[in-house]
């Protein structure tokens, strides 16, 4: 339950001989070491507090980007403050489980794979703040390291301070009608009307009149339950839900994958092992690239 959160592997060491006879005594260990741990409320110092509030007023195109993570309540409603009061845009791929936010950008993979140059430019962030663990865009991350931005803030648990401390403390801060203020509007809008164009795409796009994999996951995803677990096995199958996306109205479906690791039957013992514990129903999509080779004598 620390950061980071993650599965528990216990080694059960055996002592030799591992083979005794019938008749050899056993027993257990008398004492037992237990190891009391303390977890540490990390808040933002008055100190650094001060450092942020005079920095902050010098950035006008702030650009937040969420990784992969499973989100609490709190967290996502200092979110939706800071991106109404600052008006600050939030990218999030599909396994960052912000998708409840109206005005979150789901589908920059899809709009940056396409944009020109100068539409880059004019998104590129001079303040970069990022949260989570690992994004699936390879667009993104390529316009991020092409774009690079001046400042770059990453908020972890495991460092300093919660992600809803930080944002919490960013709505405190004042935000002065000026010109200034207009740009970081401007930049917002930008995003805004990116993230419309490529939803207008995928409009257009579905339904295929070659029923596909990639329209079968656009109409799994499109039905699921309003309250839910989504897992998404590694390679196509989460790089296709991040494609097509979710809606804000289904903030009951949580999304988990196995990012950085590769084998179906990994992805398969997790979701497995969830629906097991699990009081909800539980989803798994995964996609198979079989190749057959026939040879001719």
């Amino acid at each position: 339950m620390q950061e980071p959160k993650g599965p528990v592997h216990i080694n059960a060491p055996f002592r030799e001989p591992f083979y005794p006879k019938a008749d050899a005594p056993w027993s257990y260990s008398e004492t037992i070491r237990i190891i009391d741990d303390y977890i540490a409320n990390y808040e933002l110092t008055a100190e650094q507090k001060e450092i942020i509030a005079a920095t902050w007023p010098s950035y006008h195109h702030v650009l937040i980007v969420a990784g992969q993570q499973d989100p609490t309540f709190d967290q996502i409603d200092s979110l939706k403050k800071i991106a109404g009061y600052h008006r600050i845009p939030i990218l999030g791929d599909v396994i960052s489980n912000i998708h409840s936010i109206d005005s979150v950008v789901s589908h920059a993979d899809l709009f940056l794979s396409q944009a020109s140059p100068d539409v880059k430019k004019t998104l590129a962030p001079d303040l970069l703040i990022t949260f989570g663990g690992a994004i699936i865009s390879k667009n993104v991350k390529n316009f991020l390291r092409e774009y690079p931005a001046k400042t770059h803030w990453h908020i972890q648990c495991a460092g300093m301070v919660p992600v809803s401390n930080f944002f919490e403390f960013l709505t405190t801060l004042p935000r002065p009608d000026t010109f200034d203020n207009q740009k970081q509007e401007n930049y917002h809008k930008l995003w805004e009307v990116e993230e419309r164009r490529a939803l207008r795409s995928l409009d257009t796009f579905f339904p295929r009149p070659d029923f596909a994999e990639f329209e079968l996951v656009h109409e799994i995803m499109n039905n699921l339950p309003s309250n839910c677990n989504l897992h998404l096995a590694n390679s196509m199958s989460v790089r296709y839900a991040n494609f097509i996306g979710l809606k804000s109205a289904q903030k009951g479906v949580r999304v988990f994958s196995n990012r950085g690791t590769s084998g179906i039957d990994g992805c398969t013992s997790t979701a497995v092992g969830h629906a097991l514990v699990s009081d909800i129903p539980n989803f798994l999509i995964t996609i198979i690239d079989i190749a057959i080779e026939i040879q001719f004598h």
